[in-house]
C-alpha cells in the first residue's frame, strides 16, 4: 500500500493531533497522502490536497477519522471504486467504525501488509425526478416535512405498484446497513448487514396501521410528495433539498457495493449488545 487518503472531520477535538501524527507515519514508509482541500489547508499541508476525483483515481485505501458520519461521507466519495475504507472512531458510539483512534498505531503495519478482511455493504441510488444526477447513500434517505408543523403526503410505489400514501412527518427508506440509524429510531427493524434488503419506514405515521415494510433488495421505490408545503429530503444526514408538490424520488440498491476494512472477524450481534447497551434479563441469575 503506497497511496492512501484521508477524510477526517476536524470538530472533534483531537482530529487535527490524530492526523498530523498519521501523516507524519505515513510518511516516513513513504506512502502518498491525500487529503480533501479543505482539510489539508486547515492542517496546513496544503501540499496534500485532493479532490474527490483525485482521490477515487489514486487512492489504494482510505482511512475516516471521525465516526459513523465521516465514514458515510467517505463512502460516497469512494462510490463504485474499489478502495477499502477503514473507520476509526473518534467519538463514542459508532457502528460502523472499526477501531478508536488509540488503536490506530497497531492498525497501520496491518494495512499496509494488507492483513485485513473486507466486508461489502450495499448502497442506495437516489434520483430527484428534476435531476439528472444520481445521489448514493450507505444509510439512508430521509424525507421529512422539515421546519413545517403540518404532516406531509407521500404516495409511495415499489416496482409501480402502489403501497400507500404515508400521511406521516415523513419517510425512510434505508438499506440494511442504515436500520441501526435513523430508521431505529423511528421504530423500524434491525437487519443484519448481510442481507441485501430495502427498508420502507415511516416517521409518525397518522395511520396506526401503516408499519415499516423490508422489501426485496431488487425493488425500487418511487415517492411524490402531494402535499402543498414542500419536503425536505436528505441523503446520510449530510446532503440533501427540498421537494415540491407532484416532485419525486426514486430509490433503488446501487449498483456496486463499499468495502469496508476489518481487522479481525466481529460478532454483529455482540456488537448490537455493546452499543445498544442490551444489558439482558437478569431473571433467574445470581
Amino acid at each position: 500500500m503506497r497511496k492512501l487518503a484521508i477524510i477526517v472531520n476536524l470538530a472533534k477535538r483531537k482530529a487535527p493531533t490524530v492526523v498530523k501524527k498519521l501523516i507524519r507515519e505515513m510518511e516516513k514508509k513513504n506512502v502518498e497522502i491525500f487529503l480533501l482541500k479543505d482539510s489539508a489547508k486547515y492542517i496546513d499541508r496544503k501540499d496534500l490536497g485532493a479532490d474527490e476525483e483525485k482521490i477515487r483515481s489514486n487512492a489504494q485505501i482510505l482511512i475516516s477519522l471521525g465516526g459513523d458520519g465521516t465514514l458515510l461521507k467517505a463512502a460516497r466519495i469512494v462510490k463504485g471504486e474499489n478502495i477499502p475504507i477503514l473507520g476509526v472512531n473518534m467519538g463514542s458510539l459508532g457502528f460502523l467504525t472499526e477501531i478508536t483512534y488509540k488503536d490506530l498505531n497497531g492498525a497501520l503495519p496491518l494495512l499496509l501488509n494488507r492483513k485485513y478482511y473486507i466486508e461489502k455493504r450495499s448502497m442506495l441510488a437516489i434520483s430527484v425526478s428534476r435531476d439528472m444526477h444520481k445521489l448514493f447513500a450507505l444509510n439512508d434517505v430521509v424525507l421529512s416535512r422539515g421546519a413545517s408543523a403540518r404532516i406531509v403526503e407521500l404516495k409511495t410505489f415499489i416496482d409501480g405498484n402502489y403501497l400507500t400514501t404515508f400521511a406521516s412527518d415523513g419517510l425512510i427508506v434505508s438499506t440494511s446497513t442504515g436500520s441501526t440509524a435513523h430508521s431505529l429510531s423511528s421504530g423500524g427493524p434491525i437487519v443484519h448487514p448481510s442481507i441485501d434488503s430495502i427498508l420502507v419506514v415511516p416517521i409518525c405515521p397518522h395511520t396506526l396501521s401503516n408499519r415499516p415494510i423490508v422489501v426485496p433488495y431488487k425493488s425500487k421505490i418511487r415517492v411524490k410528495t402531494l402535499t402543498e408545503n414542500s419536503v425536505d429530503y436528505t441523503i446520510d444526514g449530510q446532503i440533501g433539498g427540498k421537494l415540491e408538490k407532484g416532485e419525486e424520488i426514486e430509490v433503488s440498491l446501487a449498483p456496486f457495493q463499499v468495502s469496508l476494512v476489518r481487522l479481525k472477524k466481529k460478532n454483529f450481534y455482540e456488537l448490537l449488545r455493546k452499543k445498544l447497551r442490551w444489558s439482558g434479563c437478569s431473571v433467574g441469575q445470581e
